[in-house]
């Protein structure tokens, strides 16, 4: 298994060398791929995210300026986007009741598209929906907003912060069925890529 695994990575350092793509300091724990996504092992578990490092820094430098997050608490919450909708803002799900990055449904999904009127911002794009997601947490969902944002900044605050957003904010029938996912991906792939990015960027 273990030489298996070594031709994963080797195969996917090899990808990203032809496709043009930066690799990772030798002490990073993730890697590019061919298409554009990142990923890690954790013995024989694969965590992917849909996003390149800059984008993902993007989109975590706006959470933590708009809402005051930590790196953890940042780190939660992508998780729980990624899982909902690979950052997708016209995914369709739940038979086609739910709706974009964070599967929005019913009175939350017109509450979206009217933000965005009175914003004059497009519903249907990642920055209309981000935009939304910041408002709808700081206006309609304070409990939830106070319990991400009061976690520790480490490994365990991120965990909880993916348990958090997925069970006060997400709303899951069953958020213990749905959250480990989310915890699992901040925990050994979002929030460890976020210090390491943030370390590079000062």
């Amino acid at each position: 298994m273990r030489g298996l695994l070594k031709k994963s990575i080797l195969s996917v350092l090899v990808l990203a060398l032809l496709a043009g793509l930066s690799l990772p300091s030798a002490a990073a724990t993730w890697y590019p791929t061919h298409d554009g996504k990142i990923m890690t092992f954790v013995g024989k578990t694969q965590y992917w995210l849909s996003l390149d490092t800059d984008t993902l820094m993007e989109y975590a430098n706006t959470l933590s300026e708009e809402l005051g997050l930590s790196q953890a608490a940042t780190a939660g919450v992508l998780a729980n986007i990624e899982v909902e909708s690979c950052f997708n803002p016209t995914k369709v799900g739940d038979d086609g009741f739910a709706f974009g990055i964070c599967q929005w449904r019913g009175p939350r999904l017109d509450a979206l598209v009217e933000f965005c009127k009175e914003e004059d911002l497009n519903p249907i794009t990642i920055e209309g929906q981000m935009a939304y997601l910041i408002h709808d947490l700081k206006e309609n969902y304070l409990y939830a907003y106070d319990l991400i944002l009061g976690v520790p900044d480490d490994e365990s605050g991120t965990v909880r912060a993916a348990y958090h957003f997925c069970a006060q904010y997400e709303v899951p029938a069953e958020p213990e069925e749905e959250s480990p996912a989310r915890e699992e991906l901040a925990k050994y792939l979002i929030y460890p890529l976020i210090v390491e990015l943030s370390e590079e960027e000062e």
